[in-house]
């Protein structure tokens, strides 16, 4: 438990900050928080301002347990000795984006003139190079990474497979970053994009297996 507690304990700090940051917040916050705005900016949802503290702290909470307990029930847990740096970092990351977007819907529930996609994109851009240069280095396990029947069941379709995804996923951080840097949020593309992170890989490892 020490161990992990070891491991994880930039995520604990983050999970800490944040229940600092809207208990400090909570007093200079309008009552109503909005969540979740319509592609014109106009708010599609909101709830009051307890709740959205509320909110955002127990998902990070559900992310950090969730991250220390699938290591405890992988088949493959000896591989997370491999990777461990890599998968912690991502719960870290997880952790720091969901605070990035609690602080900027806290501010423009203030009134500040933030423009949260601009920041967003770029936050999720960060996250695509990060992922898409580790991925590579990723062992074959059950848990993280490109998991299927035809990645799991052949090491050689996993390897080339997250290699190519790895540089995949470089070229869609540089893309959202560029877009995020120049006030160009295609949403479209965005929608495109996403859709080709999610069945590219699949895709792709079928198409490798087949040919084995």
């Amino acid at each position: 438990m020490t161990n992990i507690v070891k491991q994880t304990k930039y995520s604990l700090i983050m999970i800490g900050v944040t229940i600092i940051t809207w208990g400090f917040a909570l007093p200079f916050l309008p009552d109503h928080i909005p969540m979740q705005f319509t592609y014109s900016g106009e708010e599609r949802w909101g709830t009051n301002k307890y709740l959205a503290g509320l909110f955002f702290v127990s998902l990070m909470l559900i992310v950090y347990l969730l991250g220390i307990l699938k290591p405890k029930i992988d088949p493959e847990r000896a591989a997370y000795s491999v990777f461990k740096n890599f998968y912690f970092i991502s719960i870290f990351l997880t952790e720091v984006l969901i605070y990035i977007v609690s602080v900027l819907l806290a501010l423009n529930a203030m009134g500040y003139d933030i423009n949260i996609q601009i920041i967003i994109v770029c936050s999720i851009g960060f996250i695509f190079l990060f992922v898409g240069n580790y991925l590579p280095k990723i062992p074959t396990n059950w848990f993280v990474g490109i998991r299927n029947p035809w990645t799991i069941t052949n090491d050689d379709v996993w390897i080339k497979i997250h290699r190519n995804t790895g540089k995949l996923y470089m070229i869609i951080g540089l893309v959202f970053l560029v877009m995020g840097m120049l006030n160009v949020i295609n949403r479209p593309l965005i929608v495109i994009t996403i859709i080709i992170c999610v069945l590219y890989p699949h895709i792709h490892s079928f198409v490798m297996f087949r040919k084995k």
